[in-house]
């Protein structure tokens, strides 16, 4: 695909002969700066390509956070509500008293302790 050894010394003995000595460093020149260019422009194009992909990337990133915690919130949302009534009392309950005691709702903290001494 590429010229060889052999093909590069014919095609330069070819541009030599073609545009002489004296013109041969400015045509050089002029190559390498349009090589040059060349090269930013492709440079450019490649980060424009890595910005926009990164972006898409971010943007299908987020929605799929978003869709989550979506998700994730119609999911407690029914946990939450469908608690048993017998669980959610109205009464404050205190601490010292037995669970039986305390659903009866009969004693006191103070006359269980005198019971228990």
């Amino acid at each position: 695909m590429f010229p060889s050894g052999g093909e590069i010394i014919l095609i330069l003995l070819f541009v030599l002969i073609l545009f002489g000595s004296k013109d041969l460093p400015r045509i050089v020149r002029t190559a390498g700066k349009w090589y040059g260019t060349m090269r930013r422009s492709v440079s450019e194009i490649q980060m424009e390509f890595n910005r926009i992909s990164i972006a898409e990337e971010r943007k299908a990133h987020e929605e799929k956070v978003l869709a989550n915690k979506i998700n994730q919130e119609k999911i407690v949302q029914p946990a939450a509500n469908t608690q048993p009534a017998e669980a959610v009392s109205s009464k404050p309950v205190d601490p010292l008293t037995k669970p039986s005691e305390a659903a009866t709702g009969s004693g006191s903290s103070s006359e269980q302790n005198k019971q228990d001494t």
